[in-house]
């Protein structure tokens, strides 16, 4: 598979972006959420993909956020990524899953943030062309092997606790037998 080029990904945010100001007209609050809500991640993605993150990577949550979050700080971008955890959480979730973000409220968080993000987001993405952060992707790969040898060892840790547990256990039962 093909790795998106960034062009592409800021193409197709722009037209989920337009496709939620069309269904605004229309009243489909739900759909119109998540529309914009494709946009933002496309945004996300583009992103890291300008920055040599492999795709794979940066379509995650796990990973892909990490990253998106991680590298947005250190650029010292931190209201960008305010404004992703509020679209995030009325777009995405109380918007499209609960339906509970009120109309009024999803037509100014699509019209006004929404377009700010995405133009925000073209602003960083044309300043950090040429930066390579591939290696990134190999750390988180590494503290993701590392995280899952640690709850290994958690588990081993509670098994062996458990074990010895059992073992006081039945040797001061031999007591209580004795008391009897």
């Amino acid at each position: 598979m093909n790795e998106p080029k960034v062009i592409d990904l800021i193409e197709k945010a722009r037209e989920c972006y337009e496709k939620a100001i069309e269904l605004l007209s229309q009243g489909d609050y739900h759909d119109v959420a998540e529309k914009a809500w494709n946009a933002i991640e496309y945004m996300r993605k583009a992103f890291l993909i300008a920055l040599n993150i492999p795709y794979e990577k940066a379509k995650t949550v796990s990973q892909g956020l990490v990253l998106f979050s991680d590298i947005l700080r250190k650029l010292e971008r931190k209201e960008i990524l305010r404004i992703y955890d509020q679209l995030m959480l009325k777009l995405h979730i109380l918007g499209f899953y609960e339906q509970i973000t009120p109309p009024d409220e999803i037509d100014e968080l699509i019209r006004i943030t929404t377009r700010y993000f995405i133009s925000q987001m073209e602003d960083i993405i044309n300043k950090i062309k040429g930066i390579d952060l591939s290696q990134a992707a190999k750390f988180i790969d590494k503290m993701a092997k590392i995280k899952s040898d640690i709850v290994a060892k958690s588990a081993e840790l509670y098994e062996v606790r458990q074990s010895y547990i059992a073992y006081i256990e039945r040797a001061l039962a031999k007591i209580s037998k004795q008391k009897e």
